[in-house]
């Protein structure tokens, strides 16, 4: 009898403890430093998300909307002083970069360097919160372990709606991927619509510039960062069909003629526009790779220009091209960086720019 009771009450108190905790806080990435607290806090109707600066504003209202697809719980906003079962938002200055803590005990608190950090805080907050709005008690301090956590969408072979893109813009904050590469032209298809070269993009396979400037906004809110990819001289044909007159190279398909000065302006107009809708971005990816250059060698325009430009051959040329197109993102504040599938030969004045990214994908060069 003194038994079957000891184990009634081990039981009892196990269930209690256990009522206490949450069986696992499910967090992508794990944080760096992380302690789980005794109990539980469950949010409610008369719980209120609580932003101490006018910056932090926007954040409160994509965390209200977190919650409620979270929950269904729909929280109200405010700036004032924050009460036991709320959640509030704040700066705090003494952070590293991209670094918060925070904390869950009678209420939430979330301290970050900047609005970004802010955005991962609230993206674990979201992450730990399960179903039925209970959260586990604990205190979290957490910075990434990289400046550059990216994602690649190839929008010129698989064509995304906005809705679409915004659902993976949602889906990078959430797991902290701070950029979104968008692979906006290839052979297939030309998604950017060029003020200048209206003809360029590929009917029922391209965005508006309300669309993309829109979609630049609904990034940066979430501290997601675009880089934008306008693939040259080679993945062109969508370039060529539109403007065979000024791109073509007769009896050659898939590259731009970059021995062409008028090549070189056009290619100018188009970084100078994308760089417009995504200013936010400190890069521009330009391609750069499997770039078919036999035959070139004989052609006549290419000739000249090798001579002119004194690069050596046609391989020297395409590098003169690269760092052409890299002096056109600088001019726009930004940096240049192109795929790995390129002949990496260099010399005299075909030497590619040291300050140009290379984005590796099979080691062969």
């Amino acid at each position: 009898m003194k038994t079957q009771s000891l184990l009634i009450l081990f039981l009892f108190l196990f269930k209690i403890s256990h009522s206490q905790t949450i069986d696992s806080v499910g967090l992508i990435p794990w944080p760096q430093d992380l302690k789980q607290n005794t109990g539980v806090l469950s949010l409610n109707l008369d719980s209120k998300i609580i932003f101490e600066t006018p910056e932090l504003e926007k954040i409160a209202e994509i965390l209200k909307e977190d919650i409620k697809k979270r929950t269904g719980l729909v929280l109200e906003i405010s700036n004032g002083s924050s009460k036991s079962g709320d959640i509030e938002l704040s700066f705090n200055d003494s952070l590293k970069e991209e670094e918060y803590s925070l904390t869950v005990a009678d209420k939430i608190i979330i301290k970050a360097k900047n609005y970004k950090s802010t955005i991962w805080a609230i993206s674990t907050l979201i992450q730990a919160l399960d179903s039925d709005a209970n959260l586990q008690k604990m205190e979290i301090v957490d910075s990434p372990d990289t400046a550059y956590r990216g994602l690649m969408i190839d929008l010129a072979r698989n064509w995304h709606t906005t809705k679409d893109l915004e659902n993976i813009i949602d889906l990078c904050r959430l797991y902290k991927i701070n950029f979104l590469q968008l692979h906006l032209t290839d052979d297939a298809s030309f998604t950017f619509p060029s003020t200048f070269y209206p003809e360029i993009a590929t009917p029922s396979k391209s965005y508006t510039l309300q669309e993309l400037n829109d979609l630049e906004k609904y990034s940066q809110d979430r501290g997601v960062t675009i880089i934008p990819e306008l693939d040259v001289p080679a993945h062109a044909s969508a370039m060529i069909k539109a403007y065979p007159e000024i791109f073509e190279i007769p009896g050659k398909g898939g590259i731009i003629n970059f021995s062409s000065e008028e090549v070189w302006g056009a290619t100018k107009t188009l970084i100078d526009e994308i760089a417009q809708v995504f200013k936010s971005t400190p890069y521009i990816h330009i391609g750069g790779d499997e770039a078919n250059l036999s035959g070139l060698e004989s052609n006549d325009d290419f000739i000249r220009a090798i001579d002119k430009y004194d690069v050596g051959d046609v391989q020297g040329l395409f590098n003169y091209f690269i760092n052409q197109v890299n002096s056109y993102v600088k001019n726009n504040g930004k940096k240049t960086i192109i795929w790995e599938g390129f002949n990496p030969r260099k010399r005299g004045a075909a030497r590619l720019d040291t300050d140009i990214t290379i984005c590796p994908f099979d080691n062969h060069t």
